[in-house]
């Protein structure tokens, strides 16, 4: 972050957006600046988290809601359970890493917040946007294109999430030992194969290459990052 703040360069004039603070690593690093930091994090142990961090921080707005394409509410599943100390909760049920239970401390409603509206109602530009949303980084970055909410944005950062929304491959069922006749025992092992397609995962990299195209077209660069 360092580097990024040095290059854009980032300075108390500027505006950041941080879709998925996480535990405010970037907020820490980017409060030297003097910058106003508009934060998301819907999960609830590290929302309360910046709350007593940066609550009384003036340049700090925190967003205990998830970046969104709309004003409503959705589910968030957790990563083990919203006890757990990790990121990787998201709004994406099929997610892979995301714990498949539907009850107890396994999932949470949150507010989600139309992340194109709140950046069109900034008062200036936004020098960064920085999306980490545990799969929903394509959706995000769609909808601030549709809405032309995109002119406001000066530098893209996202991280892509597509190892955690792979085609799942089978198990290997168990060796299998048969007979003939007059000869000694067979043995065959069937190989590995891919499972029957999930739609929502198909659908997921269609999203994806559809928002990447568009982007590219449009001569806007997404860059890759790695918080």
């Amino acid at each position: 972050m360092k580097k990024l703040i040095e290059s854009i360069p980032i300075t108390n004039n500027s505006i950041v957006v941080d879709i998925g603070s996480n535990e405010g690593q970037e907020i820490e690093a980017l409060l030297p600046t003097g910058c106003k930091i508009h934060s998301f994090e819907p999960h609830p142990m590290f929302a309360d988290e910046l709350k007593n961090k940066y609550g009384k921080v003036p340049t700090v707005y925190l967003n205990d809601c998830a970046a969104w394409t709309s004003n409503c509410e959705q589910t968030l599943y957790f990563k083990r359970n919203q006890f757990s100390r990790n990121g990787g909760a998201s709004i994406l049920k099929f997610k892979h890493n995301v714990t498949q239970k539907i009850r107890g401390h396994y999932d949470k409603k949150v507010k989600c917040i139309d992340i194109a509206q709140y950046i069109k109602n900034l008062n200036a530009p936004v020098d960064l946007l920085k999306i980490d949303a545990e799969g929903v980084e394509y959706e995000l970055l769609d909808h601030i294109f549709n809405t032309d909410a995109y002119k406001k944005i000066k530098h893209f950062y996202y991280e892509d999430h597509s190892e955690d929304f792979a085609p799942q491959i089978d198990h290997p069922r168990e060796k299998h030992v048969g007979f003939s006749i007059s000869g000694p025992p067979i043995q065959t092992i069937a190989q590995e194969r891919p499972a029957s397609p999930d739609s929502r995962i198909t659908e997921w990299h269609e999203v994806k290459n559809k928002v990447l195209l568009k982007y590219k077209k449009a001569n806007l660069t997404l860059n890759a990052w790695h918080g």
